[in-house]
């Protein structure tokens, strides 16, 4: 990943890589340049209604997909700078049929791509598209290694079409072009199977499983779920690190990778360098904090990136007084609760 950063074409891109560096480790009010990795919601459509996901909360939400011409407006505005682009966001990127040809311009110009799907679109064509477009890494995300446990969560999901999928992602080869990883969200109801994945991975030959825990999407509505239902809320990180500890020792034995991220150690500083290296962009157009808090913004946002230039956003007031929050003592409220506000844990 870091060498795709340091791949320079011209004497702007050295000009845009030195900024970008200034910008994370100075932190300054007003950044220079633009970002160096953004996440772009390719839609908001989606085929499942999983009971962590705030998707399924959104009775509101707009229908729609990033159209190609959207995507080339975004892009010109970014580039040369930006060095990764993460096509994620609160619905499905498979749904987006255009998927492939975002990646495949980004690809064309050195750009690092990412991408998460539920793996339930997964098929031939899509991902001959995705891996002649150039993709770098592929996300799926698997919340139990059994049946009714994943149906479950993933509300709508069919487990072994999920399983015929990760044959044929198998059988395709795409790995030897694309990182594969699988990503579990830990709940109450599934953290005892974490280990498990391990041995279910492996089945289908991939190398690499990551627990995250569940988000509130910095929503008040969200908070107040959790709070009612302690079904979703997993606050043992005792069993957390147990957990860890089984899958690790399973996955030394069988040659595949544990990790985990965002479980905050709250005791801890601030970790979070977003308003310095990136950000969020909706479906939309409008610009975000980031992933985590951001994915609906309607909470938050600093302008849109389809009608207005990229400098007159980045350092416009809401956005600079965001920065200035954010290097406070105490988080701002928006960050209150965010998974990725402190260091983590070291579990």
């Amino acid at each position: 990943m870091i060498k795709d950063y340091l791949k320079i074409r011209s004497p702007q891109e050295l000009l845009k890589l030195a900024q970008g560096a200034y910008n994370y480790f100075c932190e300054p009010t007003h950044v220079l340049g633009g970002p160096i990795y953004v996440q772009i919601e390719p839609t908001t459509f989606c085929n499942l209604s999983c009971i962590m996901c705030s998707h399924s909360h959104h009775s509101d939400l707009r229908k729609k997909n990033l159209s190609r011409e959207e995507f080339d407006t975004l892009f010109d505005k970014l580039y040369p700078g930006i060095k990764k682009i993460s096509f994620v966001g609160i619905g499905e990127p498979l749904l987006n049929k255009d998927l492939s040809y975002f990646i495949e311009k980004s690809s064309k110009f050195k750009i690092h791509t990412h991408t998460t799907t539920n793996g339930l679109l997964i098929d031939e064509n899509n991902l001959r598209a995705l891996k002649e477009a150039g993709l770098k890494n592929l996300n799926i995300s698997i919340d139990a290694p059994e049946k009714e446990l994943y149906e479950t969560i993933r509300r709508g999901g069919n487990f072994q079409r999920l399983c015929d999928n990760l044959l044929l992602l198998q059988k395709t080869n795409i790995q030897n072009r694309c990182e594969v990883v699988v990503w579990f969200v830990g709940t109450v109801e599934n953290i005892s199977f974490f280990p498990d994945m391990v041995g279910f991975v492996k089945k289908f030959g991939i190398k690499k499983v990551v627990m995250q825990v569940e988000q509130s999407w910095g929503q008040e509505y969200w908070k107040a779920i959790h709070a009612q239902n302690e079904r979703s809320k997993l606050a043992d990180f005792s069993l957390i690190h147990k957990k860890l500890e089984e899958a690790k020792e399973r996955g030394k034995h069988c040659g595949v990778q544990v990790h985990y991220v965002n479980i905050p150690d709250k005791s801890s500083k601030r970790a979070c360098k977003w308003p310095w290296k990136g950000f969020y962009i909706s479906v939309d157009g409008l610009v975000t904090p980031c992933c985590i808090h951001g994915t609906d913004p309607r909470t938050l946002h600093f302008g849109n990136l389809l009608v207005e230039e990229l400098e007159d956003i980045l350092n416009n007031i809401k956005y600079k007084n965001f920065r200035k929050g954010l290097r406070l003592e105490v988080p701002p409220r928006f960050c209150q609760d965010c998974t990725s506000y402190y260091h983590p844990l070291q579990l």
